[in-house]
């Protein structure tokens, strides 16, 4: 099972949006607040999100590798779906990603998070272009 379906399949048993509230704030315990001070320079702060978001990424022969850091524990449990979900693909695999493919990770998402999830997917196709 990929990335993009387990946590999708996970989502989808969530109740309701305060339960996947409780869920991203679990699985945010889980990541260091600071994966790297390299990653806060201006070159890889994403614009627009709520919350302070840098993501940068580095192409390898086994595909992309991204990393990202945010002063949010809800973003940093967003980001970190998304970018396990595209770390390890192919340009090709990456810019066929759409913001669709993740309807089932942003469901229970207000507006302005489903927002934050989409720019950091375009920061992610920018890198890869």
């Amino acid at each position: 099972m990929d990335k993009l379906t387990h946590y999708t399949e996970t989502i989808r048993r969530i109740p309701n949006a305060q339960a996947f509230d409780t869920w991203l704030l679990e699985q945010a315990r889980d990541i260091p607040p600071e994966k790297s001070i390299q990653l806060r320079v201006p070159a890889n702060y994403i614009r627009g999100c709520e919350f302070a978001t840098w993501v940068a990424g580095y192409n390898t022969q086994d595909g992309w590798v991204f990393e990202y850091d945010s002063d949010s524990k809800i973003t940093r449990a967003l980001a970190e779906m998304v970018v396990s979900v595209c770390n390890g693909k192919s340009n090709d695999e990456i810019r066929n990603l759409k913001f669709s493919d993740f309807v089932g990770i942003t469901t229970y998402l207000p507006h302005n998070r489903k927002k934050g999830v989409q720019l950091l997917l375009n920061r992610i196709h920018n890198i890869t272009h």
